[in-house]
């Protein structure tokens, strides 16, 4: 049933946008979290009190449980909005028509890591043992980051880039576009430097308990290193992707598509069959492919628009590297010197020694911000303050 949920949860999540809502949308997610696991431990106790495997019963319901409170919270603003539920079967609407012709396409080509992370996983089974493991947990966390900043920005974009398309505003479309990567970038630089520098602490902070030994944390966080690579395009595709159903240029992100998974499906074998490489090389696959796809976009969009405000873009992100040169200088230090021996403390000091490192590094980073006079550190200041 969650999936119905999820579905219905993310066409109100659309709904919203359209009319300029986005925090609660994107606050529902946290509505599931919390549900999801409240409710996954009572039930899991009242099945199993000493949580064993049948216990998980109890957080499947949680989950279902999760994705009705995901509907539940977004329901009264809808109806502030104005919309009301009814009925509706006419299949033959031209409305219906155009947005299955636009959504088709755009789900495959959207899935294109999902896919490369599902072939990776065939060709890690030939690999040592764990690299299976190690490829969905290195996933998990370098997924985090772009959940967090990359996806929402792309949500705001696609309403807004649309609004101007129905006006023929095709220069205002580059600029925006321009602002979306420059704002995904000022979160997504850092991001990249710490998993980058700081991915086999952050892997042993996270995991390192029971059968997840010293070995894995190892393994993982070579890993998490090579995924680390396609961060930034990762990011930037949530923010241009978009876009091309905005244009209703619905079948150049399938065939980008297309080409990624010939991509991944031929380095991956001559990483695995030719040069026996490691699940670290898969991961590389991945980065590989995400950075195309970016490019690809990217370089098209640019071509549609007829340029992409280069100067908007290369402005800020100069700044943006500028400072997280010297947030990688701190990450470094701080592994070289103060994180020595890091995987044979316990489990609060590597939480604590982490913590300190990456704060010092974030306090770095906006101070630089701030003297380089990034437009984007001004923009969160002031969205904060205003919230």
């Amino acid at each position: 049933p969650f999936i119905g949920f999820a579905s219905l949860s993310a066409l109100i999540m659309g709904t919203l946008n359209i009319v300029g809502v986005f925090g609660l949308p994107m606050l529902a997610s946290a509505a599931f979290n919390v549900t999801s696991v409240l409710f996954g431990l009572l039930i899991g106790y009242f099945i199993d009190p000493s949580f064993g495997p049948k216990a998980l019963y109890g957080f499947a319901c949680g989950v279902t449980i999760g994705g009705m409170a995901q509907i539940a919270v977004q329901l009264p603003k809808l109806r502030k909005t104005g919309f009301r539920w009814k009925p509706n079967f006419r299949w033959d609407d031209p409305r219906m028509r155009k947005i299955w012709g636009l959504m088709l396409p755009s789900v495959l080509a959207s899935g294109v890591t999902q896919f490369t992370i599902f072939i990776n996983t065939g060709f890690a089974l030939d690999l040592q043992k764990g690299s299976v493991t190690a490829l969905t947990t290195a996933f998990r966390l370098w997924q985090l980051p772009v959940g967090l900043f990359g996806v929402a920005t792309g949500m705001v974009v696609l309403p807004a880039v649309s609004r101007m398309m129905v006006g023929d505003g095709r220069k205002e479309v580059a600029v925006h576009i321009a602002k979306g990567l420059r704002l995904v970038a000022f979160f997504a630089v850092p991001a990249f430097l710490i998993l980058s520098i700081l991915g086999t602490e952050f892997v042993s902070a996270v995991y390192q308990w029971g059968r997840f030994n010293q070995e894995a944390v190892r393994y993982t966080g070579e890993v998490l290193g090579a995924y680390s690579l396609g961060l930034l395009g990762y990011a930037g595709t949530k923010v241009v992707q978009p876009v091309f159903l905005a244009l209703e240029k619905r079948w150049v992100p399938l065939i980008a598509a297309a080409a990624a998974l010939a991509i991944s499906i031929g380095l991956n074998y001559c990483f695995v069959y030719v040069l026996h490489k490691n699940a670290a090389w898969l991961a590389l696959t991945t980065s590989v492919v995400t950075t195309f796809n970016f490019l690809f976009y990217f370089l098209y969009l640019r071509r549609q628009l007829g340029g992409a405000d280069g100067r908007t873009l290369l402005s800020g992100l100069s700044r943006i590297m500028a400072a997280g040169i010297l947030l990688g200088a701190v990450c470094w230090a701080g592994k070289t010197w103060f994180l020595q021996g890091f995987l044979n403390w316990t489990f609060p000091a590597r939480v604590l020694g982490i913590s300190l490192v990456c704060g010092c590094a974030g306090i770095v980073y906006l101070a630089a911000a701030f003297l380089l006079k990034t437009p984007e550190l001004e923009a969160v200041r002031a969205k904060l303050l205003k919230r």
